[in-house]
């Protein structure tokens, strides 16, 4: 079983990657946060776990990546 705080800190991180990944490819972007958000969809009605508060943190992620994008 992953800690909760890695698993949080992995959905920040994969968000972060996910809008960095635009400079290699708008697409790259896109297929990453679709991927991401089908498995936690998937995982919400089969498990019924909290997806909710994984596409949040993935959020976070993500808006972290933009700004930092952003600043450069």
């Amino acid at each position: 079983m992953i800690p909760r705080w890695l698993a949080s800190l992995a959905h920040v991180a994969f968000g972060f990657l996910t809008a960095l990944a635009v400079k290699v490819s708008p697409y790259l972007s896109l297929i990453a946060f679709l991927v991401f958000v089908i498995y936690e969809l998937d995982e919400q009605y089969m498990i019924r776990d909290q997806g909710y508060r994984d596409i949040s943190e993935y959020g976070c992620g993500l808006s972290l990546g933009i700004l930092f994008l952003l600043a450069l």
